[in-house]
Order: structure tokens, then sequence, then C-alpha cells
């Protein structure tokens, strides 16, 4: 019996880690030629790198960008085209590219921050919020209740009709922002969750969250512009 019982947790405990490695190992495949390119540096703070990531690879993502800052116009932009790297490689070249970010997986998702905001209690996804457990929430929901646990009021989100109408079970426990947006992409499984700097306010302060899925156009909070 115990031998039973090892043998089941090595068993789940192996089809974790294969699960979590069978999304590093996928391939970017760009559907038409130059649909898997950016540009750098450019692409990796607008979110652009990490969306040919989760777009081309099928990957659900969280990606959240570093205050705004100088960027020397004397720097030549390079095109760099992610197509037939698996996304372990195009994730460790973006970190090559900025070592300002650092990525990982949980669960399945890929989460890429700033080094410099991943334990810091007064970044917007570190900030606490109540779980959900629902059989039938929507991205509009999940949008709603994060921006809320940040700004501290709702703000109405403008989404597609098509995209309001998915739905999907949702279970988190009390834990943060980010805890949220993970879950919400894990079990969706098919968007990319980002706070984009161009979006951020003039004292690069301000606070917006969007989302893209794989089929459907851009969303977000009024004013946030998801790329």
């Amino acid at each position: 019996m115990r031998a039973a019982l090892l043998m089941a947790f090595i068993f789940g405990l192996s089809s974790v880690v294969d699960a979590q490695e069978s999304v590093l190992d996928r391939r970017i495949k760009a559907g038409t030629p130059g649909a898997a390119a950016v540009w750098l540096p450019d692409a990796v703070a607008n979110g652009m790198f990490a969306w040919r990531i989760a777009d081309c690879a099928r990957v659900p993502l969280v990606f959240e960008a570093p205050p705004l800052d100088y960027r020397d116009p004397a720097i030549v932009a390079q095109r760099f085209d992610l197509d037939g790297l698996t996304v372990r490689e195009a994730l460790d070249s973006l970190v090559a590219q900025d070592q300002r970010y650092r990525w990982e997986t949980r669960d399945g998702v890929v989460v890429i921050r700033p080094n410099q905001i991943i334990a810091d209690a007064g970044d917007a996804l570190n900030q606490r919020i109540v779980g959900v457990r629902r059989e039938r929430v929507g991205l509009e929901e999940v949008l709603t209740r994060a921006t809320a646990a940040v700004v501290g009021r709702e703000v109405s989100p403008m989404l597609p009709p098509a995209t309001a109408r998915q739905e999907f079970a949702l279970d988190v426990p009390t834990g943060t922002v980010l805890d949220l947006l993970v879950a919400a992409a894990r079990a969706h499984g098919r968007v990319m969750w980002l706070t984009p700097d161009a979006a951020r306010g003039p004292g690069q302060s301000g606070f917006s969250l969007g989302f893209r899925t794989f089929a459907d156009a851009a969303a977000g909070v009024p004013g946030t512009t998801a790329r």
C-alpha cells in the first residue's frame, strides 16, 4: 500500500514537472513571415516581445513592465525573429537583452517581471486580494477585481462582446493580484495579462492593466493600451 502511494505521488509530481517543461519546450511558430519578429530594445519594455511568445507558442502569460525610463534616441533598433525558438530560449533571450527582467513558470503560466519589484510590497501585482471561487467567470470580472484591488475602486473595462462571453471556472484563494492573474490565465488558457509601461501616468506611478487573448483583439480598462 505504501509503495503504491509512493508511486502515485511520484507519478503526480512528474506529471506537474512534465507540464511545466512542455510549456517551456514549445516552439514559437510564425503563422506568416515576420509574425514572430520584434524590434529591440523597445519590444521588451512595451510588451511586444512577451506577446510574441504568448501568441506564437500559445502560452498563457503575465507580463509586468517597469516604470518608464530614458530611451537613448541614438540607439538603433534591431530586428530579432523568435520564429523556431523554444519558449525557454526566447525567455532567456529577453533577459539577455534586458537584465532588469526575470522570468518563471507558475503552474504552466509564464510570468515576466522586473527584478526590482518582485519583492516590493508597494507594487501593484503584490497587492492583497480576496479569494475567488466561481463556476463561471469572465476576463471582465477578473480585470475589474484586480484593478479595484490596486486603485481602490471599480473601473468598468470596455471589452468586445465576444470576449465578454468567454467564461471559465476559477478557484483561487486569498493572495495577491498576481496570484489572481496567474490562476485566471491558467484557467482561461489563451490570455496574456500585462501592465504596459506606455499606459502609466505622467508621474510614472499610474496603474493600468490590460490583456490580449490569442484569437481576440486587445482589451483593457479605459485609457490603457494593451499591445
